[in-house]
């Protein structure tokens, strides 16, 4: 799998946990309304003296149903978290790769400058020169990755830190609550 191939797989992997974290955001905070009222629908059932039983064991069973549902989303946007944090690893390995290829390329380059007219002429300077070359291809192609990566997915840092805060307010509202 060449880089182009790894970066297309990692957009459209942190796309769809970034789409899915945002759907299953706005599905729980729906749940959570729905929760609320059909807790209050069950609370008034259960108070009340001449309520059916049969419509109280559906009220628990919406409020079951709904509950199973809400923590089966949570635990998918955790999964989606974790595709996202897969993500900054491989930011932070492409831009580590990129720093150990460019000071690699900085002493073959310094090498060869600290040669002798002789010894560049030689095939020890020539294998040398073949080395600044085929690095030199490397560092380009390991820059373009790490700019395109940047700009097509953005800063999966930043974006994650504020997912997670939102997440974490959401939580604590819908805690009350549930």
């Amino acid at each position: 799998m060449n880089n182009e191939e790894i970066l297309l797989e990692i957009k459209l992997s942190y796309t769809d946990a970034l789409n899915g974290m945002a759907k299953l955001t706005a599905a729980n905070e729906d749940l959570s309304r729905q929760l609320k009222q059909q807790k209050d629908e069950l609370k008034a059932l259960t108070s009340a003296t001449n309520a059916d039983e049969k419509a109280k064991l559906d009220a628990a069973s919406a409020v079951a149903a709904s509950e199973a549902e809400y923590k089966k989303n949570t635990e998918t946007m955790k999964i989606y978290q974790g595709v996202l944090i897969e993500n900054i690893k491989y930011e932070e390995d492409i831009r580590n790769s990129y720093g150990e290829v460019s000071t690699q390329l900085m002493a073959l380059t310094d090498a060869y400058n600290n040669m002798s007219d002789a010894e560049r002429q030689s095939a020890e300077g020539q294998n040398l020169q073949q080395q600044i070359s085929d690095t030199a291809s490397k560092f380009h192609e390991l820059k373009q990755a790490f700019d395109e990566n940047k700009q097509n997915i953005g800063s999966f840092k930043t974006e994650t830190v504020e997912l997670r805060n939102q997440l974490g307010t959401l939580a604590g509202k819908l805690a009350p609550q549930i």
